[in-house]
């Protein structure tokens, strides 16, 4: 995707965060943005300040990615607005706290749901029509560090983060043996300075069951305070596509260290 001028991007969880700001980065390249996030009121808002910034045409659909039939509907509203489909950012995501034998099975399945079976969505969704067209894309899938590295107390978010680094390598093997012209990247970002990880310690907190679980949700909260702004993370995840790279870690090679000490240092204190 060298070269994004008349080419569509779908960015799910688009409204804020890394969806914004990949949004972002491809909207400066000149493609036309379809974003797509649950938070319908943030929606608008959202692609009137993409449409300002870039002067590119930019459509808000309502989208609650654990349900299939939304996604099938967020492509019928992207063919029927731009006739294509070129890069396809499976980015909605949550997550959650606790041990995992206290987790609800509610809230084991709230958080596959979107963040695993968000991107099966979107995929099943998406990619047919995007095969049928014969054109280059990208599906680019935002797992995690978490889904490289243990996370005590967030079970649900690391098993489904590390599912979706499988599922896009099984993806892209997939592709490469039919000879099609889609790429798959899986981003696997550390702290990124957005709304659900600096909002983390209140978001999650009322699910907080020991003293354990509210200290990673405050180093979270810390970390992400420091962390990477959303439309930084974006123009490295655009930037690495542009050499068609599958792995991209936008905080780099030295994070992932820091991240494993940091789990030592968790374990260490609680144990």
């Amino acid at each position: 995707m060298e070269n994004c001028k008349g080419k569509v991007a779908i960015v799910t969880g688009g409204a804020s965060g890394i969806g914004f700001g990949i949004a972002q980065a491809a909207a400066r390249r000149g493609a036309d943005i379809v974003l797509a996030d649950i938070a319908a009121d943030k929606l608008e808002a959202a692609a009137a300040a993409l449409r300002d910034a870039a002067g590119v045409r930019v459509i808000g659909v309502p989208t609650d990615v654990a349900d299939p039939g939304a996604l099938d509907a967020l492509a019928e509203a992207t063919y029927r607005e731009f006739g294509r489909a070129d890069m396809l950012f499976n980015n909605a995501g949550i997550s959650s706290i606790g041990a995992s034998w206290e987790t609800s099975l509610e809230c084991w399945r709230k958080v596959v749901d979107i963040d695993l079976f968000g991107c099966i969505h979107g995929i099943r969704s998406f990619l047919p029509k995007m095969l049928e067209s014969g054109e280059p894309g990208y599906v680019v899938n935002t797992a995690s560090l978490a889904g490289l590295v243990p996370t005590p107390h967030m079970a649900p978010y690391a098993v489904s983060k590390h599912a979706v680094v499988g599922l896009s390598g099984s993806l892209a093997q997939e592709l490469r043996m039919q000879g099609a012209p889609i790429k798959v990247a899986v981003v696997c970002p550390g702290y990124i300075a957005t709304p659900q990880a600096k909002g983390s310690v209140e978001l999650y907190s009322a699910d907080a069951k020991s003293d354990i679980d509210l200290q990673i949700l405050t180093t979270i909260g810390n970390a992400a305070e420091a962390g990477m702004k959303p439309e930084e993370a974006g123009e490295i995840i655009l930037s690495a596509m542009e050499k068609g790279d599958f792995w991209i870690a936008p905080n780099g090679a030295p994070f992932r260290a820091s991240i494993e000490d940091l789990h030592k240092e968790m374990f260490r204190q609680a144990f």
